[in-house]
């Protein structure tokens, strides 16, 4: 983990790149009106969709980008030579704890270019030369580098009054494997959902016995999943 004097100079480095960048791409008082309304218009649609993905992408995208790099030790089941099953740990990197766990969902973003920084990300993962946050914000796509240095960007910055008190505050890599764990299971209950809902809208409109037979036995199926991820995630399950 970050000591307190490495986190100043990380929040500082992010500000003036998002400053650099902007600067080099000011658009003009017209565009910028329509950017700004654009902006409202997406984040008003969010809140009244709650459905809706884009936060979730975003904070595995974040966490891809800051900690692909870097290691987790996790626990899986296995069968042994006599055929028993026991508990093994073993080392992987974060991004292939991330990207394997999209693939075991058969899952893709939906935004674009997150699909094309994941691309990329795993076209040099059996290199073990993987690229980071550093590494796109010097792409040679603008879209790509913009959109990677406003998810880098550190979310808060420590008051320095905290530091003179020695206050200190959780930081998400404190635990990593358990942040990369609540943050995928979020996005898989978000998808969860998102099915649910189509079943329900399918089977309003359902005639045939077979057909609604099936659509309420995956309903209910994801309905156990969902209560299982949400009895993980330690909230309660209330739809």
């Amino acid at each position: 983990m970050m000591d307190l004097h490495e986190q100043t100079l990380m929040n500082a480095l992010n500000k003036l790149l998002r400053d650099k960048f902007r600067k080099q791409n000011v658009p003009s008082s017209g565009e910028e009106r329509i950017s700004i309304e654009e902006k409202y218009e997406t984040e008003r649609q969010t809140e009244l969709d709650p459905f809706d993905i884009s936060e979730q992408e975003n904070e595995i995208m974040r966490l891809l980008l800051l900690y692909g790099t870097e290691k987790v030790r996790i626990t899986e089941t296995v069968e042994d030579e006599m055929g028993e099953m026991v508990d093994v740990e073993r080392e992987v990197g974060v991004a292939e704890f991330i990207l394997e766990s999209l693939d075991d969902d058969d899952v893709a973003f939906e935004n674009k270019t997150y699909n094309r920084i994941v691309e990329e990300i795993k076209e040099r993962i059996p290199t073990v030369d993987i690229p980071d946050g550093s590494d796109f914000v010097h792409h040679s796509e603008k879209e790509v580098s913009s959109c990677v240095i406003d998810l880098i960007a550190e979310p808060y910055e420590l008051s320095h009054n905290w530091v003179r008190h020695k206050i200190y505050v959780k930081l998400e890599d404190d635990d990593l494997l358990q942040t990369l764990i609540s943050t995928l299971n979020t996005f898989r209950i978000k998808l969860i959902n998102r099915t649910r809902r189509d079943i329900t809208n399918r089977l309003k409109d359902a005639t045939d016995e077979g057909e609604i037979t099936v659509l309420m036995q995956q309903f209910y199926e994801l309905k156990k999943v969902a209560r299982e991820i949400d009895e993980e995630l330690k909230r309660p399950f209330d739809y």
